[in-house]
């Protein structure tokens, strides 16, 4: 089972504000065609508006600044295979990292990074952990 982020209940509640609720919690994606194995993205989230919509968001924390750049490689790893795991699935929905604003001004303070992001299409969700809202999504 995936290990829960400690940032996990905020990142939950910032969308819930929005109108998001959660239909999957972890969210399974198969990851080989004649196996059951599976990775799993943190949430599943449908809106209230249109139960059609979905998304999925994988919640990153980055707890230690001596851990930044490891923790950087593997939010980034983990979100380039959701997205291809989902799409072998026929699943096309879009994939969110989110992640706390204190992180997302961290990211622009560093040249490479907005540009990974941006070549990759990184999706994001970035949460003001003060006040448990969504400051920005990223599409």
């Amino acid at each position: 089972m995936p290990a829960i982020d400690q940032c996990e209940p905020i990142v939950i509640t910032a969308p819930q504000k929005e109108g998001w609720r959660i239909r999957n919690r972890p969210y399974a994606a198969k990851t080989h065609e004649n196996r059951l194995e599976y990775v799993f993205a943190d949430l599943r989230l449908t809106h209230r508006s249109d139960a059609r919509t979905l998304i999925v968001v994988e919640v990153k924390w980055f707890p230690d600044e001596r851990s930044f750049w490891n923790d950087f490689y593997q939010a980034i790893g983990q979100y380039v295979v959701y997205r291809r795991a989902l799409l072998m699935n026929d699943v096309d929905v879009p994939v969110y990292l989110s992640i706390s604003s204190a992180i997302w001004e961290k990211f622009q303070d560093i040249s490479v990074i907005p540009r990974v992001m941006d070549e990759i299409r990184v999706k994001m969700s970035v949460i003001d952990f003060e006040k448990a809202e969504v400051m920005l999504w990223k599409h």
